[in-house]
């Protein structure tokens, strides 16, 4: 029983191809109650650009039934350029111009540049996808008792550091990588006695401790970090090739990525370079849309993976049964979350007649930095963990390789 990662997106596509130029993206969102960022997400990654009607781009206003964005005239440009000389700034670089005034509040967007730059990431991973490596098509032996195995490296943070004499424990880039590969090899060991059909192997969910150059997360709050950005890129590359590499050679891989706060730019660069890297590969998918909430489905059961720092727990549930592709075949549902660097599982019921949900928070294998051991967010055990599944029974354990408390 394969795993089906987003097995609803075939249908979307398929709708949009056989109604070419017939309904806008919010309408087709709408249609199969999906956010307009994921259809625009799946309208890019599937060459579906051309095949929606033109509409407008965001929606919401401060006047009721105002438009978002739209391109502008030339009298808005006027302004926007006088602005730019106010300010000293370079109007031939502007992507959105979002005006406010007491009436109305209304986004301009610069089509060609928005074109440019969509055009500029798409060259990108072609580029990427042509000098990507050949793998031989691997043929496995026929599994008779079959399971779905989920290894998580979970907040791994590479390129955090922490000194034993401050915060009681060490951690730097060497520590974090060496973790993660022990990890994922006494896994495989372990977790020998259940049959291997497919890996889901998630991906992101802090991987990387900073987001930039000026060592800062997301939102820029500044870390301490052991070595550059950019190297931090290249080892967290490498450390996923490596290991995807490893699982391929036993099964399947299915790789799901989570986007998450500490680096949610660089953390999406690195899954589109993953998978350009495995381009060729043919006993591996990826679904590194960059959507909060994944669903996967294997066997009867609905498996979520969430980096955890967006929709509060109570409300999960209730997301899961309007977001996901096939929440009523489902007898099992999971929700793996991320995040918080701690074991947590709860039951929750959608209500009394109904079967409940799942959750659980995944350990990390990083050891808590300053600011963590100051506001005494210490003691966790700094593990890697991995959850098996069979296609009938669900959930049939939960293994645990842990390095430091």
């Amino acid at each position: 029983m394969s795993g089906k990662p987003m097995k609803a997106t075939l249908d979307l596509v398929e709708y949009v191809k056989a109604h070419k130029g017939e309904f806008t993206i919010k309408e087709v969102g709408k249609k199969f109650k999906r956010p307009v960022a994921s259809v625009r997400s799946i309208r890019d990654s599937n060459g579906l650009e051309g095949f929606f009607k033109d509409g407008i781009i965001g929606s919401g206003s401060s006047l009721e039934g105002g438009k978002v964005m739209r391109e502008p005239t030339k009298a808005d440009l006027t302004r926007l350029r006088q602005i730019c000389e106010e300010r000293q700034l370079p109007f031939e670089k502007w992507g959105i111009f979002w005006d406010k005034t007491k009436d109305s509040s209304i986004a301009f967007y610069n089509k060609e540049a928005a074109e440019e730059m969509k055009n500029l990431h798409k060259e990108m991973v072609e580029d990427m996808k042509k000098h990507a490596p050949k793998y031989p098509a691997v043929r496995y032996k026929k599994v008779t008792d079959p399971h779905l195995k989920l290894i998580d490296v979970a907040d791994l943070h590479i390129g955090k550091l922490a000194l034993a004499l401050q915060t009681g424990h060490d951690y730097n880039v060497e520590i974090a990588t060496k973790r993660a590969h022990d990890g994922v090899t006494a896994l495989i060991k372990r977790s020998q006695g259940f049959p291997t059909e497919r890996f889901l192997f998630p991906i992101g969910n802090d991987i990387l401790h900073v987001d930039n150059g000026n060592n800062t997360t997301t939102k820029g709050t500044r870390q301490d970090v052991d070595g550059m950005a950019w190297m931090h890129f290249r080892i967290a590359k490498h450390m996923y090739v490596e290991m995807i590499e490893r699982l391929l050679k036993i099964a399947p891989v299915d790789v799901v990525f989570n986007g998450s706060n500490h680096d949610e730019l660089s953390g999406f660069h690195l899954a589109e370079a993953i998978a350009s890297h495995f381009h060729k590969c043919k006993n591996i998918t990826f679904d590194i849309d960059p959507i909060d909430r994944k669903y996967y489905t294997y066997g009867n059961s609905l498996i979520a993976t969430m980096h955890g720092d967006g929709a509060k727990i109570a409300t999960l549930a209730g997301l899961m049964s309007y977001e996901a592709p096939g929440w009523s075949d489902a007898t099992h549902r999971y929700i793996i979350s991320h995040h918080v660097h701690h074991w947590q599982k709860v039951m929750m019921q959608l209500g009394k007649d109904m079967p409940g949900v799942t959750y659980q928070s995944m350990r990390s294998l990083s050891a808590p930095d300053p600011w963590h051991a100051k506001k005494g967010f210490v003691g966790s055990p700094q593990s890697i963990d991995a959850l098996i599944f069979h296609p009938e029974y669900g959930q049939v354990d939960h293994m645990s390789c842990k390095f430091a408390q």
